[in-house]
């Protein structure tokens, strides 16, 4: 029998469009995946950008780079004072800060570091233990201690040398 003169084989009307719902999942999963990559490189990164997006009242930035109960308590933070007043509460946190010195992560275990970090006012100095965990391909911050406070013997910006 001739090629020509067989009926073409009828396939469900669904199956045309197969391929435009896989593009579709495929450009869906792509921009998830640009939208959050999955936190910073490094450990002290977390920490780094945390206080850069507290400064300039970044909430949604500053939850991306929190993690488990801190992230839960943060959250339930901004819900309470909603997100205007929280967002100021962070900017009010970071208002006068010098700088910040992070030091070398010390392991918790082996997706886990513990990193002190003094932060730099004018009239004080405050140490805080950080804990950050890696979470997929990022680190995320777990957990923040309560501020040790002391004061230097000489001031953040006092002249070394008299003129």
């Amino acid at each position: 029998m001739d090629r020509c003169s067989e009926k073409p084989e009828r396939r469900p009307p669904f199956v045309r469009w197969i391929p435009w719902i896989t593009l579709g999942l495929l450009l869906g999963l792509a921009w998830a995946l640009r939208s959050d990559p999955g936190g910073p490189e490094k450990p002290e990164d977390s920490i780094r950008q945390f206080f850069d997006a507290a400064s300039r009242g970044d909430s949604k930035r500053c939850l991306k780079l929190c993690s488990g109960e801190l992230r839960r308590s943060l959250e339930g933070l901004r819900q309470q004072m909603a997100r205007e007043r929280f967002e100021e509460q962070l900017r009010q946190t970071t208002k006068g800060l010098k700088g910040l010195a992070i030091y070398s992560p010390q392991p918790v275990n082996e997706n886990t570091v513990r990193i002190r970090t003094e932060l730099i006012y004018a009239d004080r100095n405050e140490v805080q233990q950080f804990t950050v965990s890696q979470e997929g391909t990022g680190w995320r911050i777990t957990s923040i201690s309560s501020s040790d406070t002391h004061r230097p013997p000489i001031a953040f910006g006092t002249p070394v040398f008299e003129e």
